[in-house]
């Protein structure tokens, strides 16, 4: 079951998942479809955004950090004790600390941001990474993509391919090489051509642990003035893909030569072969997501007029996208060539402040996304049929009659919008902004 859920996640996360959020880490995925590589040259190639979130199990993991579960730690009488460091607390800058990979290894003692930052790529990689000299490290899976600079930008993270979770130590030495007296220590989560979103711990030099979004200037000005880029490490390309289903050709993208493809609504048509119009029939659509948009389809006709029996239940525009306005019936008509065709749509819609919310503890983070995976993964060894109406009308976001890797992305970038870029929308204006773009 591990190793299928596993599965399911990295094949969701190599659909280019990403989610839109504030400068330095999300925003939309650039489309990319119908693509000739033969005419591409490196002017062509696209960038997007680098973020965590990208992957439901990096996620995942980097929300247990930020939880408290950071992988630190402590000395009592010779005996290792976990310690409990969520985000917004503070480190004690006095205490020596032990990193800690997930598969029980334990680094040598260390003390403020850089411990820490050890301890979280532990947690996250199961690997300790050198801040000191690279010589004394034999690393399993993890490699150096950068080395000493003065300054850090965009292009260069983005030459270096850095993915997300990155270690990055500073140094006070202009060669670049290690200093313990003066550095710093932190995770790079995502980044853009506006900015750089990193975890760190000391981040106020009074043992604050923080995530924080900032621009390039004000990082170089901020975190390497008198000081240089020592190094950025992280895992190499087959651990990522592998553990996590990410890659660098999901950010580095070929531009498109030709028309890129629209954002896709739900499309509700039963079937994917073409019936001839003489004898297909409009499905009766049940519909659960008031306000959200629904494509609908008649095979075999490219030219047809829709209207509505019911503008005040719902209405329809000129490309058959039907809008569910309240509950109730209505009929949506679309008129052929030869023949026209009715979806019946029986709308009884269902509370968007559960949305997305699978365990029921009354907050969308990323564990209702993984949630959503277990289940999507769990379908493929038991009927789908086993699934609650509860569980479908929470779930079920994109109103398909399955919960699926897609609905998982679309709780991701839920949980995204709301700690990120901190959105006072309600639940239903921020799931209909989400779902219907």
């Amino acid at each position: 079951m591990n190793r299928l859920f596993a599965r399911a996640a990295a094949v969701l996360l190599s659909l280019c998942m990403t989610s839109a959020m504030a400068p330095a880490v999300f925003a939309e995925p650039i489309a990319t479809a119908g693509v000739s590589s033969a005419s591409v040259t490196a002017d062509d190639v696209t960038y997007r955004p680098v973020s965590y979130l990208d992957s439901a199990v990096l996620t995942a993991w980097v929300q247990t950090v930020m939880n408290g579960d950071c992988g630190l730690y402590k000395d009592e009488n010779g005996t290792k004790v976990p310690v409990s460091i969520a985000v917004n607390e503070y480190l004690n800058n006095s205490q020596m600390y032990f990193a800690r990979t997930r598969s029980g290894v334990f680094s040598g003692y260390g003390y403020q941001c850089y411990i820490y930052a050890q301890a979280v790529y532990a947690q996250l990689f199961d690997e300790i990474v050198y801040h000191g000299p690279s010589s004394s490290y034999i690393l399993k899976h993890s490699i150096q993509v950068m080395g000493s600079s003065p300054v850090l930008t965009y292009s260069m993270l983005r030459d270096a391919h850095v993915m997300p979770g990155a270690y990055l130590r500073t140094t006070a030495n202009t060669d670049g090489s290690y200093s313990s007296s003066y550095g710093h220590s932190l995770i790079i989560l995502g980044y853009d051509e506006n900015g750089i979103t990193i975890l760190e711990g000391n981040a106020n030099g009074s043992g604050l642990v923080r995530c924080y979004t900032t621009t390039y200037d004000l990082f170089n000005s901020g975190y390497l003035n008198a000081r240089y880029i020592c190094h950025i490490v992280q895992p190499n390309d087959l651990y990522y893909q592998q553990n996590f289903g990410l890659s660098w050709n999901m950010y580095a993208n070929a531009a498109v030569t030709t028309t890129t493809t629209p954002a896709a609504t739900t499309a509700l048509t039963t079937t994917t072969t073409p019936a001839p119009p003489e004898t297909w029939e409009a499905p009766e659509l049940d519909l659960h997501r008031v306000g959200l948009h629904y494509q609908l389809d008649v095979p075999g006709e490219t030219a047809l007029t829709w209207e509505s029996s019911d503008e005040t239940v719902a209405e329809v525009d000129a490309d058959g996208t039907v809008t569910p306005l309240r509950d109730g019936y209505a009929v949506i008509t679309a008129s052929g060539s030869a023949r026209s065709y009715d979806f019946e749509l029986n709308i009884e819609g269902a509370d968007w402040a559960d949305a997305g919310d699978l365990d029921s503890d009354g907050e969308v983070t990323a564990l209702d996304a993984m949630q959503a995976l277990r289940i999507f993964a769990d379908s493929h060894l038991t009927d789908a049929s086993e699934l609650t109406d509860d569980m479908l009308l929470i779930g079920d976001l994109d109103d398909d009659g399955k919960i699926m890797a897609t609905d998982a992305q679309q709780i991701l970038r839920y949980f995204a919008e709301r700690v990120f870029r901190l959105s006072d929308d309600s639940a239903e204006e921020l799931w209909l902004s989400i779902l219907n773009n």
